[in-house]
């Protein structure tokens, strides 16, 4: 990430039944290299609650977040038109979620070893 801010999508997702967590893990892996091989610069993140209840959630599921952090606020503009415009970096891949629409957020920077 380069300035003090960028821009972030999140989205709550839900496994197949059967699916597991390493399934999601590829799934966002295989998001993340057709990003970068369509030059843009994002980096993702899966993120698994694993202590405590999850609420609301029935007994055997499990849920994940999924977030995007561009590594400015153009480069996260950049990626969100041309997924607008025709880039679809799921193809071909199989989803093994349910997942929200995305959120957006705007990302400060907190720390950095160089400060």
């Amino acid at each position: 990430m380069t300035g003090d801010a960028t821009l972030t999508t999140s989205r709550v997702c839900e496994l197949d039944p059967g699916r597991t967590v390493a399934d999601a893990y590829r799934f966002v892996e295989g998001i993340a290299s057709a990003y970068g091989a369509a030059g843009h610069s994002v980096s993702m993140a899966l993120s698994n609650r694993t202590l405590g209840r999850q609420s609301g959630a029935a007994a055997g599921t499990r849920r994940v977040r999924i977030s995007a952090v561009g590594s400015s606020t153009d480069s996260m503009m950049g990626l969100l038109d041309a997924v607008r415009t025709g880039l679809r970096p799921a193809a071909g891949l199989v989803n093994p979620m349910t997942c929200s629409l995305r959120s957006l957020w705007r990302t400060h920077v907190t720390h950095r070893t160089n400060n």
